[in-house]
């Protein structure tokens, strides 16, 4: 068969021409980067080119102003049309520039040179909220509202000098009883054994100035030392729950009977409790929004593991809600439980969930993760889960694995 029998007849919006040549432009969208002292240049691909077509259509015969002028009433309707290519079927393309038309009255031909460029679509950025994002900002409005609330409670100016010494006794237990306390949860910060030290120094020499001083002792308890780490942030953030039971910050019990100095004395220790606890409850929201993204180093791909966090840390919350006898700080614990349980409940939808599997006989854990994930390297979370004693020799008993 001819190749001119397999092209097809060429329309636009219905209206058939004839087509001697037709010409393409297609390719990629690139953009050259040239750096100083380096001899190659990098090239960022920007995605596929529009592709542009370029036909020289022609009419003929006894109607061929008739033809033609159906043709040029085609083309100047509005919008994206409908192009019949011979070689490239149908399109939906929109012209890029007017079409030219030329006529011969001796040959009874019309020819118009056409551009067509392929139709988009219209389509506006959709606006979305990123549930890791707010969780993260209600954590740090935590973190501000906890300062400012222990700025306008904690006082040693203008007090007896007992006054000014419980605080520094109080800052100094703290600050201990949180270094501690991170052995006794499992977490590998190393930040606040190394740097418990000199953050008590500049605390106690902040003392006249309460909101410099909650902001060096929230500094204090960042997790910065743990980003590049390769521990689970779910693990992190349970961790730092588990600091709030542990090191001896709960309220303190307060007398009726005392001098108003000794008061200002117990509501400076209750201040830096308070402190303490609503600044580690901060960091667990910051960590809980890493649980199961790319930055998680094993990624907690389980469900029932990412609500198992979600939930500790709603408790936690709930509890400092009914302690707290700041305003700011009430408002601002609200606004974090109800971001946390957006955030993990939304992200959890599209976890795996746990299952129960048997291995017919003792099997590697690298050969039992390619068999069921695929990917060998998953081997350390079957060993993991299951406390299994020796990854070479995973028993034929049930175990728990993720669906995927």
């Amino acid at each position: 068969m001819a190749l001119s029998n397999q092209l097809r007849p060429a329309s636009f919006r219905g209206v058939p021409f004839e087509v001697d040549v037709g010409e393409l432009e297609a390719g990629r969208r690139t953009q050259v980067h040239e750096y100083p002292q380096r001899d190659k240049p990098y090239v960022e691909d920007l995605g596929r080119a529009t592709r542009s077509l370029s036909v020289q259509a022609f009419v003929v015969g006894t109607d061929y102003l008739d033809r033609a002028n159906r043709l040029l009433a085609a083309l100047e309707e509005s919008g994206a049309g409908t192009l019949v290519h011979p070689w490239l079927g149908s399109l939906r393309v929109t012209l890029s520039s007017p079409a030219r038309v030329t006529f011969d009255k001796a040959l009874g031909l019309a020819r118009v040179q056409i551009s067509f460029v392929e139709a988009g679509e219209l389509s506006f950025p959709a606006a979305s909220s990123s549930t890791q994002a707010q969780s993260r900002l209600a954590a740090q409005d935590l973190e501000d509202a906890a300062a400012q609330s222990f700025a306008s409670t904690f006082a040693v100016d203008g007090q007896p000098d007992f006054v000014g010494e419980s605080a520094s006794v109080e800052l100094g237990s703290a600050f201990g009883s949180i270094t501690g306390a991170v052995g006794q949860t499992g977490m590998q910060a190393s930040g606040y054994v190394n740097t418990a030290s000199s953050a008590l120094s500049r605390a106690r020499g902040l003392m006249a100035d309460p909101l410099a001083l909650a902001y060096v002792t929230l500094d204090y308890l960042r997790l910065s030392d743990l980003s590049g780490g390769l521990q689970r942030w779910g693990d992190i953030a349970r961790s730092v729950v588990r600091l709030l039971d542990t090191a001896g910050l709960q309220p303190l019990g307060l007398s009726a009977f005392t001098t108003p100095a000794r008061r200002t004395a117990d509501a400076n220790t209750q201040a830096v409790r308070a402190l303490m606890r609503q600044g580690l409850i901060a960091q667990a929201i910051g960590a809980s929004s890493f649980v199961g993204s790319s930055a998680d180093a094993s990624q907690t791909r389980a469900y029932d593991d990412q609500l198992a966090v979600r939930n500790d840390l709603i408790a936690a919350i709930d509890a400092e809600t009914l302690r707290t006898g700041s305003d700011a700080a009430f408002d601002a614990l609200q606004a974090a439980r109800s971001r946390v349980w957006v955030d993990m409940t939304t992200r959890s939808r599209d976890s795996a969930r746990l299952t129960m599997y048997t291995p017919v006989a003792p099997v590697p854990a690298l050969a039992l993760a390619y068999d069921l994930y695929e990917d060998a390297a998953r081997d350390g979370e079957i060993v993991e889960r299951n406390r299994v004693n020796h990854p070479g020799f995973v028993p034929p008993r049930p175990l728990r694995v993720l669906t995927r």
